[in-house]
Protein backbone atom coordinates (compact mmCIF):
# COMPACT_ATOMS: atom_id res chain seq x y z
CA UNK A 1 0.00 0.00 0.00
CA UNK A 2 2.69 2.05 0.78
CA UNK A 3 4.44 2.30 -3.03
CA UNK A 4 0.67 2.92 -4.23
CA UNK A 5 0.62 5.82 -1.94
CA UNK A 6 4.26 7.06 -2.95
CA UNK A 7 3.06 6.90 -6.74
CA UNK A 8 -0.13 8.50 -6.91
CA UNK A 9 1.16 11.24 -4.87
CA UNK A 10 3.91 11.97 -7.37
CA UNK A 11 1.86 12.04 -10.33
CA UNK A 12 -0.74 14.42 -8.76
CA UNK A 13 2.37 16.68 -7.85
CA UNK A 14 3.14 16.97 -10.88
CA UNK A 15 -0.10 17.19 -12.77
CA UNK A 16 -0.54 19.97 -9.78
CA UNK A 17 2.04 22.03 -9.87
CA UNK A 18 4.40 21.50 -13.17
CA UNK A 19 7.36 19.01 -13.97
CA UNK A 20 10.25 21.76 -12.59
CA UNK A 21 9.28 21.23 -8.86
CA UNK A 22 11.87 19.36 -6.59
CA UNK A 23 9.73 16.67 -5.61
CA UNK A 24 11.58 13.77 -2.83
CA UNK A 25 9.89 10.82 -3.20
CA UNK A 26 8.74 9.57 -0.32
CA UNK A 27 5.45 9.82 1.19
CA UNK A 28 5.29 11.10 5.05
CA UNK A 29 5.01 8.51 7.72
CA UNK A 30 4.48 11.15 10.29
CA UNK A 31 1.10 11.62 12.14
CA UNK A 32 1.00 15.59 11.35
CA UNK A 33 0.38 15.31 7.71
CA UNK A 34 -2.40 17.57 6.45
CA UNK A 35 -4.80 14.98 5.78
CA UNK A 36 -4.09 12.82 9.03
CA UNK A 37 -4.97 16.59 10.83
CA UNK A 38 -8.07 17.00 8.98
CA UNK A 39 -9.22 13.71 9.69
CA UNK A 40 -8.60 14.72 13.54
CA UNK A 41 -10.58 17.96 13.57
CA UNK A 42 -14.30 16.92 13.43
CA UNK A 43 -15.34 20.34 12.06
CA UNK A 44 -13.40 19.29 8.39
CA UNK A 45 -15.50 15.86 8.37
CA UNK A 46 -17.15 17.07 5.14
CA UNK A 47 -14.08 18.43 3.65
CA UNK A 48 -12.03 15.48 4.45
CA UNK A 49 -14.85 13.68 2.54
CA UNK A 50 -14.79 15.70 -0.44
CA UNK A 51 -11.14 16.11 -0.60
CA UNK A 52 -10.73 12.00 -1.04
CA UNK A 53 -13.62 12.37 -3.86
CA UNK A 54 -11.57 14.87 -5.17
CA UNK A 55 -7.96 12.28 -5.40
CA UNK A 56 -6.56 15.13 -3.23
CA UNK A 57 -6.68 13.07 -0.06
CA UNK A 58 -3.53 10.86 -0.46
CA UNK A 59 -1.55 13.74 -1.94
CA UNK A 60 -2.21 16.22 1.42
CA UNK A 61 -1.01 12.85 3.27
CA UNK A 62 2.25 12.93 1.34
CA UNK A 63 5.65 14.56 1.57
CA UNK A 64 5.18 18.44 -0.04
CA UNK A 65 5.13 21.93 0.42
CA UNK A 66 1.15 22.71 0.80
CA UNK A 67 -0.93 25.58 1.76
CA UNK A 68 -4.79 24.57 1.73
CA UNK A 69 -7.75 26.98 2.65
CA UNK A 70 -10.33 24.22 4.34
CA UNK A 71 -13.88 24.90 4.79
CA UNK A 72 -15.68 24.36 7.89
CA UNK A 73 -18.71 21.93 7.90
CA UNK A 74 -20.93 24.50 8.05
CA UNK A 75 -19.51 26.36 5.25
CA UNK A 76 -19.66 23.16 2.89
CA UNK A 77 -23.71 22.59 4.07
CA UNK A 78 -24.23 26.41 3.11
CA UNK A 79 -22.31 25.94 -0.12
CA UNK A 80 -24.87 22.19 -1.00
CA UNK A 81 -27.80 24.24 -0.03
CA UNK A 82 -27.18 26.38 -2.13
CA UNK A 83 -26.89 23.53 -4.97
CA UNK A 84 -29.64 22.25 -4.34
CA UNK A 85 -27.80 19.48 -2.94
CA UNK A 86 -27.69 17.41 0.82
CA UNK A 87 -24.56 15.31 0.64
CA UNK A 88 -21.00 16.02 -0.43
CA UNK A 89 -21.31 12.94 -2.86
CA UNK A 90 -24.54 14.65 -4.58
CA UNK A 91 -21.63 16.22 -6.17
CA UNK A 92 -19.10 14.17 -8.99
CA UNK A 93 -15.08 13.68 -7.57
CA UNK A 94 -14.42 15.85 -10.52
CA UNK A 95 -16.33 19.08 -9.46
CA UNK A 96 -14.66 18.66 -6.17
CA UNK A 97 -11.80 18.45 -7.57
CA UNK A 98 -11.80 22.02 -9.27
CA UNK A 99 -13.18 23.44 -6.31
CA UNK A 100 -10.25 22.47 -3.88
CA UNK A 101 -7.91 23.03 -6.40
CA UNK A 102 -9.07 26.88 -6.23
CA UNK A 103 -8.16 26.33 -2.58
CA UNK A 104 -5.12 24.84 -2.72
CA UNK A 105 -1.03 26.45 -3.28
CA UNK A 106 2.03 24.43 -3.68
CA UNK A 107 3.63 26.37 -1.00
CA UNK A 108 3.65 27.07 2.14
CA UNK A 109 2.40 29.91 3.41
CA UNK A 110 1.83 30.66 7.06
CA UNK A 111 -0.07 33.89 8.11
CA UNK A 112 3.09 36.05 8.63
CA UNK A 113 3.40 35.38 4.91
CA UNK A 114 0.11 37.40 3.99
CA UNK A 115 -0.38 40.86 2.14
CA UNK A 116 -2.87 42.89 0.94
CA UNK A 117 -4.27 41.75 -2.45
CA UNK A 118 -3.10 38.03 -3.28
CA UNK A 119 -0.70 36.05 -2.00
CA UNK A 120 2.83 35.76 -4.51
CA UNK A 121 1.60 32.72 -6.20
CA UNK A 122 -1.22 31.21 -7.91
CA UNK A 123 -3.44 28.51 -6.83
CA UNK A 124 -2.79 24.75 -8.11
CA UNK A 125 -6.02 25.65 -10.35
CA UNK A 126 -4.06 28.69 -11.84
CA UNK A 127 -6.10 31.50 -10.48
CA UNK A 128 -5.26 34.01 -7.49
CA UNK A 129 -6.93 34.64 -4.37
CA UNK A 130 -7.90 38.05 -3.31
CA UNK A 131 -6.34 38.77 0.22
CA UNK A 132 -7.87 41.60 2.36
CA UNK A 133 -5.77 42.14 5.57
CA UNK A 134 -6.54 45.72 6.72
CA UNK A 135 -8.12 44.09 9.62
CA UNK A 136 -5.42 42.36 10.93
CA UNK A 137 -4.30 39.31 10.53
CA UNK A 138 -7.10 37.38 12.39
CA UNK A 139 -9.75 38.80 10.50
CA UNK A 140 -8.09 37.91 6.90
CA UNK A 141 -10.56 38.12 4.21
CA UNK A 142 -10.30 36.50 0.78
CA UNK A 143 -12.04 37.58 -2.58
CA UNK A 144 -14.13 39.85 -0.45
CA UNK A 145 -16.38 37.55 1.25
CA UNK A 146 -15.24 34.40 3.06
CA UNK A 147 -13.31 34.81 6.47
CA UNK A 148 -10.19 33.18 7.60
CA UNK A 149 -11.54 31.73 11.11
CA UNK A 150 -8.26 29.45 12.04
CA UNK A 151 -5.00 30.29 11.07
CA UNK A 152 -1.56 28.38 11.00
CA UNK A 153 -2.39 24.49 11.71
CA UNK A 154 0.91 23.64 11.03
CA UNK A 155 1.76 20.05 9.53
CA UNK A 156 4.74 18.35 8.53
CA UNK A 157 4.10 18.55 5.00
CA UNK A 158 2.54 22.24 4.95
CA UNK A 159 -0.10 24.34 6.60
CA UNK A 160 -3.98 24.97 6.66
CA UNK A 161 -6.34 27.74 7.68
CA UNK A 162 -9.92 27.17 8.00
CA UNK A 163 -12.25 29.32 6.12
CA UNK A 164 -15.95 29.97 6.80
CA UNK A 165 -17.29 29.96 2.89
CA UNK A 166 -16.21 27.94 -0.33
CA UNK A 167 -14.23 29.68 -2.45
CA UNK A 168 -15.14 30.14 -5.60
CA UNK A 169 -13.67 32.00 -8.71
CA UNK A 170 -13.62 35.45 -10.00
CA UNK A 171 -15.52 34.88 -13.23
CA UNK A 172 -16.68 38.60 -14.53
CA UNK A 173 -14.17 40.32 -16.57
CA UNK A 174 -13.57 44.13 -15.68
CA UNK A 175 -16.05 45.91 -17.09
CA UNK A 176 -18.70 43.83 -16.24
CA UNK A 177 -17.30 43.53 -12.84
CA UNK A 178 -17.10 47.67 -12.86
CA UNK A 179 -21.02 47.44 -14.12
CA UNK A 180 -22.01 44.87 -11.19
CA UNK A 181 -20.00 46.43 -8.56
CA UNK A 182 -22.13 49.89 -8.69
CA UNK A 183 -19.27 52.25 -7.37
CA UNK A 184 -17.54 53.12 -10.67
CA UNK A 185 -20.65 52.98 -13.39
CA UNK A 186 -19.17 56.35 -14.77
CA UNK A 187 -16.29 55.35 -15.22
CA UNK A 188 -17.36 52.06 -16.80
CA UNK A 189 -19.88 53.89 -19.18
CA UNK A 190 -16.41 55.67 -19.98
CA UNK A 191 -14.64 52.70 -20.37
CA UNK A 192 -17.44 51.99 -23.27
CA UNK A 193 -17.66 54.92 -24.72
CA UNK A 194 -14.13 55.09 -25.48
CA UNK A 195 -13.82 51.52 -27.24
CA UNK A 196 -11.75 49.81 -24.69
CA UNK A 197 -14.81 47.52 -23.72
CA UNK A 198 -13.40 44.36 -25.77
CA UNK A 199 -10.22 44.55 -24.54
CA UNK A 200 -11.17 44.93 -20.74
CA UNK A 201 -13.75 42.31 -21.18
CA UNK A 202 -11.54 39.64 -22.48
CA UNK A 203 -9.43 37.35 -21.02
CA UNK A 204 -7.31 34.34 -22.24
CA UNK A 205 -7.88 30.70 -21.72
CA UNK A 206 -3.82 30.69 -20.74
CA UNK A 207 -4.06 31.55 -16.73
CA UNK A 208 -0.96 33.10 -16.91
CA UNK A 209 -2.64 36.17 -18.85
CA UNK A 210 -6.03 36.42 -17.56
CA UNK A 211 -4.61 39.24 -14.67
CA UNK A 212 -3.35 41.81 -17.64
CA UNK A 213 -5.27 45.13 -16.46
CA UNK A 214 -4.82 47.58 -13.00
CA UNK A 215 -7.57 50.54 -13.05
CA UNK A 216 -6.84 53.25 -10.65
CA UNK A 217 -10.05 54.82 -10.86
CA UNK A 218 -12.68 57.13 -9.49
CA UNK A 219 -15.49 56.26 -7.69
CA UNK A 220 -19.73 57.57 -8.69
CA UNK A 221 -18.88 59.76 -5.59
CA UNK A 222 -15.40 61.26 -6.28
CA UNK A 223 -16.62 62.13 -9.50
CA UNK A 224 -19.87 63.62 -8.28
CA UNK A 225 -18.09 65.86 -5.64
CA UNK A 226 -15.72 67.27 -8.36
CA UNK A 227 -18.68 68.12 -10.34
CA UNK A 228 -19.39 65.08 -12.93
CA UNK A 229 -22.70 63.45 -12.15
CA UNK A 230 -22.95 61.37 -15.29
CA UNK A 231 -20.78 60.33 -18.02
CA UNK A 232 -21.95 63.71 -20.36
CA UNK A 233 -20.63 65.76 -17.42
CA UNK A 234 -17.28 64.28 -17.76
CA UNK A 235 -16.93 64.09 -21.55
CA UNK A 236 -17.89 67.96 -21.39
CA UNK A 237 -14.93 68.55 -19.49
CA UNK A 238 -12.39 66.48 -21.16
CA UNK A 239 -13.45 65.65 -25.00
CA UNK A 240 -12.27 67.88 -27.30
CA UNK A 241 -13.35 66.61 -30.50
CA UNK A 242 -16.48 64.57 -29.15
CA UNK A 243 -15.07 61.54 -31.24
CA UNK A 244 -14.48 59.58 -28.12
CA UNK A 245 -12.77 56.77 -29.67
CA UNK A 246 -10.43 58.75 -31.06
CA UNK A 247 -6.72 58.08 -29.58
CA UNK A 248 -5.79 61.99 -30.21
CA UNK A 249 -9.00 62.50 -28.32
CA UNK A 250 -8.48 63.95 -24.48
CA UNK A 251 -11.40 62.06 -23.46
CA UNK A 252 -9.92 58.54 -24.70
CA UNK A 253 -6.66 59.66 -23.23
CA UNK A 254 -7.62 60.41 -20.27
CA UNK A 255 -9.35 57.18 -19.47
CA UNK A 256 -6.43 55.00 -21.03
CA UNK A 257 -4.08 56.93 -18.57
CA UNK A 258 -6.27 54.89 -15.33
CA UNK A 259 -5.04 51.61 -17.14
CA UNK A 260 -1.81 49.65 -16.72
CA UNK A 261 -1.52 46.16 -19.12
CA UNK A 262 -0.98 44.31 -16.22
CA UNK A 263 -1.69 43.62 -12.95
CA UNK A 264 -0.41 45.40 -9.61
CA UNK A 265 -1.89 44.38 -6.37
CA UNK A 266 -0.96 46.21 -3.47
CA UNK A 267 1.41 43.64 -2.71
CA UNK A 268 3.13 44.53 -6.26
CA UNK A 269 3.64 48.31 -5.81
CA UNK A 270 6.97 49.61 -5.44
CA UNK A 271 8.59 53.14 -5.95
CA UNK A 272 8.48 53.41 -9.67
CA UNK A 273 6.74 54.03 -12.56
CA UNK A 274 5.13 51.95 -15.33
CA UNK A 275 3.05 52.80 -18.71
CA UNK A 276 -0.40 52.96 -19.27
CA UNK A 277 -2.67 52.37 -21.88
CA UNK A 278 -2.13 55.46 -23.65
CA UNK A 279 1.26 55.52 -24.80
CA UNK A 280 4.31 57.69 -23.59
CA UNK A 281 2.27 58.53 -20.21
CA UNK A 282 3.21 56.77 -17.42
CA UNK A 283 1.91 56.56 -13.80
CA UNK A 284 4.45 56.64 -10.77
CA UNK A 285 3.66 54.60 -8.04
CA UNK A 286 4.78 55.28 -4.43
CA UNK A 287 5.10 52.91 -1.22
CA UNK A 288 6.93 55.74 0.60
CA UNK A 289 4.45 56.58 3.67
CA UNK A 290 1.40 54.68 2.03
CA UNK A 291 0.35 53.58 -0.93
CA UNK A 292 0.08 56.77 -3.71
CA UNK A 293 0.45 57.55 -7.49
CA UNK A 294 1.80 60.38 -9.09
CA UNK A 295 3.83 61.94 -6.06
CA UNK A 296 5.35 65.65 -6.91
CA UNK A 297 6.08 69.06 -6.20
CA UNK A 298 3.95 71.86 -7.32
CA UNK A 299 5.06 75.18 -7.54
CA UNK A 300 3.87 78.34 -7.54
CA UNK A 301 4.71 81.79 -7.83
CA UNK A 302 4.31 83.68 -4.60
CA UNK A 303 3.30 87.29 -5.59
CA UNK A 304 3.76 88.67 -2.06
CA UNK A 305 7.26 87.14 -1.44
CA UNK A 306 8.52 86.92 -4.77
CA UNK A 307 9.39 83.43 -4.31
CA UNK A 308 7.98 79.92 -5.92
CA UNK A 309 6.51 77.88 -3.28
CA UNK A 310 6.53 74.55 -2.89
CA UNK A 311 4.06 72.00 -1.70
CA UNK A 312 3.71 68.07 -1.85
CA UNK A 313 0.89 66.69 -4.30
CA UNK A 314 -0.17 63.27 -4.54
CA UNK A 315 -3.31 60.86 -5.13
CA UNK A 316 -3.72 58.27 -2.58
CA UNK A 317 -5.96 55.21 -2.88
CA UNK A 318 -8.73 54.27 -0.73
CA UNK A 319 -7.97 51.59 1.06
CA UNK A 320 -11.58 49.74 1.19
CA UNK A 321 -12.15 50.14 -2.51
CA UNK A 322 -8.59 48.98 -3.75
CA UNK A 323 -7.41 45.37 -4.95
CA UNK A 324 -11.12 44.48 -6.19
CA UNK A 325 -10.45 41.84 -8.31
CA UNK A 326 -11.78 40.65 -11.91
CA UNK A 327 -10.90 37.67 -13.99
CA UNK A 328 -8.31 39.50 -15.78
CA UNK A 329 -7.83 42.73 -13.57
CA UNK A 330 -7.16 44.62 -10.47
CA UNK A 331 -9.33 47.77 -9.87
CA UNK A 332 -8.06 50.69 -7.65
CA UNK A 333 -10.03 53.77 -6.41
CA UNK A 334 -8.47 56.73 -5.87
CA UNK A 335 -9.04 59.56 -4.41
CA UNK A 336 -8.54 62.48 -6.04
CA UNK A 337 -9.48 63.04 -9.65
CA UNK A 338 -6.76 60.94 -11.85
CA UNK A 339 -6.05 63.94 -14.45
CA UNK A 340 -2.66 62.79 -17.00
CA UNK A 341 0.36 63.98 -15.10
CA UNK A 342 4.04 64.30 -16.90
CA UNK A 343 6.35 62.90 -14.05
CA UNK A 344 9.92 64.84 -13.57
CA UNK A 345 13.06 62.61 -14.04
CA UNK A 346 13.84 60.43 -11.60
CA UNK A 347 16.78 58.55 -10.64
CA UNK A 348 17.19 55.02 -12.79
CA UNK A 349 19.52 52.70 -11.75
CA UNK A 350 20.01 49.37 -14.67
CA UNK A 351 21.95 46.86 -13.21
CA UNK A 352 23.82 44.37 -15.45
CA UNK A 353 22.97 41.94 -13.33
CA UNK A 354 18.94 41.76 -11.85
CA UNK A 355 18.61 38.56 -10.43
CA UNK A 356 21.87 36.28 -9.46
CA UNK A 357 18.86 33.31 -8.86
CA UNK A 358 18.17 32.43 -12.14
CA UNK A 359 21.59 31.37 -12.46
CA UNK A 360 23.15 27.27 -11.90
CA UNK A 361 25.75 27.95 -9.17
CA UNK A 362 28.76 26.57 -9.60
CA UNK A 363 31.88 26.25 -7.71
CA UNK A 364 33.89 29.40 -5.46
CA UNK A 365 31.91 32.84 -5.82
CA UNK A 366 30.91 32.78 -9.34
CA UNK A 367 27.41 31.52 -11.07
CA UNK A 368 27.59 30.96 -14.99
CA UNK A 369 24.88 32.44 -16.77
CA UNK A 370 24.56 31.61 -20.55
CA UNK A 371 23.02 34.43 -23.04
CA UNK A 372 19.60 32.00 -22.24
CA UNK A 373 19.37 32.31 -18.83
CA UNK A 374 19.20 36.66 -19.11
CA UNK A 375 16.84 35.57 -21.82
CA UNK A 376 14.20 34.24 -19.05
CA UNK A 377 14.72 37.56 -17.37
CA UNK A 378 13.63 39.55 -20.57
CA UNK A 379 16.60 39.71 -22.78
CA UNK A 380 17.69 42.82 -21.94
CA UNK A 381 21.42 41.75 -22.07
CA UNK A 382 23.29 40.36 -25.14
CA UNK A 383 26.88 40.05 -25.62
CA UNK A 384 29.27 38.55 -28.73
CA UNK A 385 30.58 35.87 -29.02
CA UNK A 386 27.56 34.16 -27.75
CA UNK A 387 29.13 31.31 -27.20
CA UNK A 388 31.31 32.68 -24.55
CA UNK A 389 29.90 32.27 -20.66
CA UNK A 390 29.78 34.68 -18.40
CA UNK A 391 30.21 34.60 -14.68
CA UNK A 392 28.42 36.32 -11.75
CA UNK A 393 29.81 37.20 -8.61
CA UNK A 394 27.39 36.41 -6.43
CA UNK A 395 29.64 37.13 -3.17
CA UNK A 396 28.12 40.17 -1.57
CA UNK A 397 31.74 42.14 -1.07
CA UNK A 398 33.03 44.65 -3.87
CA UNK A 399 29.63 45.98 -5.23
CA UNK A 400 28.84 49.49 -5.91
CA UNK A 401 25.35 50.55 -6.79
CA UNK A 402 23.78 46.86 -7.74
CA UNK A 403 23.83 43.83 -5.57
CA UNK A 404 25.65 41.16 -8.26
CA UNK A 405 28.67 42.17 -10.57
CA UNK A 406 28.98 40.72 -13.95
CA UNK A 407 32.36 39.62 -14.43
CA UNK A 408 32.97 39.87 -18.75
CA UNK A 409 36.25 38.44 -19.98
CA UNK A 410 37.27 39.96 -23.60
CA UNK A 411 40.19 38.28 -25.87
CA UNK A 412 40.10 40.87 -28.33
CA UNK A 413 37.95 44.31 -29.32
CA UNK A 414 35.44 41.98 -31.32
CA UNK A 415 34.00 41.08 -27.66
CA UNK A 416 31.16 43.53 -25.86
CA UNK A 417 28.68 43.76 -23.47
CA UNK A 418 25.19 45.19 -24.77
CA UNK A 419 22.01 46.05 -22.31
CA UNK A 420 19.14 47.44 -22.89
CA UNK A 421 17.63 49.77 -20.41
CA UNK A 422 14.43 50.54 -18.96
CA UNK A 423 12.07 53.40 -19.99
CA UNK A 424 13.95 56.55 -18.84
CA UNK A 425 11.37 59.62 -18.49
CA UNK A 426 11.88 62.60 -20.47
CA UNK A 427 14.37 64.96 -19.00
CA UNK A 428 18.24 65.64 -18.59
CA UNK A 429 20.73 63.20 -16.73
CA UNK A 430 24.26 62.43 -16.09
CA UNK A 431 24.73 58.90 -17.22
CA UNK A 432 27.38 57.37 -15.07
CA UNK A 433 29.23 53.49 -15.24
CA UNK A 434 29.88 51.63 -12.34
CA UNK A 435 32.56 48.65 -11.59
CA UNK A 436 34.61 47.15 -9.55
CA UNK A 437 38.50 47.31 -9.71
CA UNK A 438 40.63 44.32 -10.33
CA UNK A 439 43.96 44.44 -8.72
CA UNK A 440 47.05 42.23 -9.16
CA UNK A 441 48.71 40.81 -12.32
CA UNK A 442 45.33 39.90 -13.96
CA UNK A 443 45.30 42.14 -17.08
CA UNK A 444 42.36 44.43 -17.19
CA UNK A 445 40.49 45.62 -20.11
CA UNK A 446 39.74 49.77 -21.33
CA UNK A 447 36.15 49.40 -22.62
CA UNK A 448 34.87 51.48 -25.06
CA UNK A 449 31.23 52.80 -23.80
CA UNK A 450 28.44 53.46 -26.33
CA UNK A 451 25.02 55.20 -25.67
CA UNK A 452 22.92 54.27 -28.41
CA UNK A 453 25.14 53.74 -30.83
CA UNK A 454 27.54 56.44 -30.42
CA UNK A 455 30.72 55.93 -28.75
CA UNK A 456 30.80 58.89 -25.40
CA UNK A 457 33.83 57.89 -23.78
CA UNK A 458 36.59 55.24 -22.92
CA UNK A 459 37.38 53.80 -19.88
CA UNK A 460 40.90 52.33 -18.57
CA UNK A 461 39.35 50.15 -16.18
CA UNK A 462 43.22 49.17 -14.51
CA UNK A 463 43.81 53.14 -13.53
CA UNK A 464 40.03 54.01 -12.99
CA UNK A 465 40.12 56.56 -15.32
CA UNK A 466 37.44 57.53 -17.92
CA UNK A 467 38.13 59.95 -21.06
CA UNK A 468 36.14 61.58 -23.68
CA UNK A 469 36.58 59.74 -27.31
CA UNK A 470 39.03 62.74 -27.66
CA UNK A 471 41.16 62.34 -25.12
CA UNK A 472 40.14 64.51 -22.20
CA UNK A 473 39.92 63.06 -18.57
CA UNK A 474 36.70 63.38 -17.34
CA UNK A 475 35.81 64.39 -13.26
CA UNK A 476 34.92 61.99 -11.10
CA UNK A 477 32.26 64.88 -9.59
CA UNK A 478 28.65 63.20 -9.32
CA UNK A 479 26.10 65.56 -8.04
CA UNK A 480 28.54 67.75 -6.18
CA UNK A 481 30.25 65.13 -4.43
CA UNK A 482 34.44 63.23 -6.21
CA UNK A 483 34.23 59.68 -5.73
CA UNK A 484 37.48 58.13 -4.93
CA UNK A 485 39.04 54.71 -5.03
CA UNK A 486 36.99 52.91 -2.00
CA UNK A 487 37.58 49.25 -1.35
CA UNK A 488 37.98 49.07 -5.44
CA UNK A 489 34.46 50.28 -5.90
CA UNK A 490 34.66 52.67 -9.12
CA UNK A 491 31.51 54.99 -10.13
CA UNK A 492 31.95 57.43 -12.94
CA UNK A 493 29.88 60.04 -14.85
CA UNK A 494 30.51 59.90 -18.55
CA UNK A 495 28.07 62.05 -20.66
CA UNK A 496 25.14 64.02 -20.14
CA UNK A 497 22.11 63.22 -22.01
CA UNK A 498 18.65 65.44 -22.44
CA UNK A 499 15.72 62.20 -23.26
CA UNK A 500 12.48 64.10 -25.42
CA UNK A 501 10.59 61.30 -25.40
CA UNK A 502 10.17 57.83 -22.66
CA UNK A 503 12.21 55.17 -24.26
CA UNK A 504 14.68 51.86 -23.58
CA UNK A 505 18.08 52.63 -24.62
CA UNK A 506 21.13 50.53 -25.32
CA UNK A 507 24.33 50.69 -23.21
CA UNK A 508 27.54 48.61 -25.29
CA UNK A 509 31.19 47.81 -23.25
CA UNK A 510 33.09 47.64 -26.06
CA UNK A 511 36.70 45.77 -25.52
CA UNK A 512 39.26 47.98 -26.77
CA UNK A 513 42.02 45.96 -24.37
CA UNK A 514 41.96 42.27 -23.90
CA UNK A 515 40.99 41.79 -19.89
CA UNK A 516 38.74 41.13 -17.39
CA UNK A 517 36.00 43.22 -16.05
CA UNK A 518 33.81 43.17 -13.31
CA UNK A 519 30.82 45.01 -14.51
CA UNK A 520 28.28 46.35 -11.87
CA UNK A 521 25.38 49.25 -13.23
CA UNK A 522 24.45 52.15 -15.26
CA UNK A 523 22.63 55.03 -14.14
CA UNK A 524 20.66 58.26 -14.66
CA UNK A 525 21.19 60.86 -13.08
CA UNK A 526 18.53 63.61 -13.13
CA UNK A 527 20.17 67.03 -13.82
CA UNK A 528 18.06 69.54 -11.88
Amino acid sequence: MKKLIFYSSVLLLIGLFGCEKDIVLQSTTESRSITRLLTSDPDCSLAVEALDSARLKVMLNSYGSYTLFVPSNEAIRTYLSGRGKSKVSDIPGTEWRAIFLYHLYGNIFNSNSFVPGSLPAKTASGEYLGMDISGGLSHTVLNRTVNVTLLDQIATNGVYHKIDAVLTPVEDNLLDFLKKDGRFTIMAQAIEKTGLATLLNTSEANPDSRLRYTAFLETDSLLKANGFNSFEDLAKKYSKNGKYTDDEDSLNMFVKYHILPKNMFLSDFTNGYIETLHEQDFIVLSISKGFSVNPHNVYTFNSVTGKVDTTFAKTGLLMKHSNLMAKNGIVHAVDKMLNIHWPEAVAVTCPFVKDCNKFPTCAGSFALAAETDFATLGGYIKWYPVTQTMQVLTSTSGQNVASKLLRFDPKDVTYYVEMTTDPILKGTYKVCYSWRRITGSIGVPTIDFYFDGVKVAYIDQQQSRAYTPTGTAITTNIEGKTFSLQNDKQRVPLTTVTFTTVKSHTIRLQCAVAGIAMIDAVEFIPVK
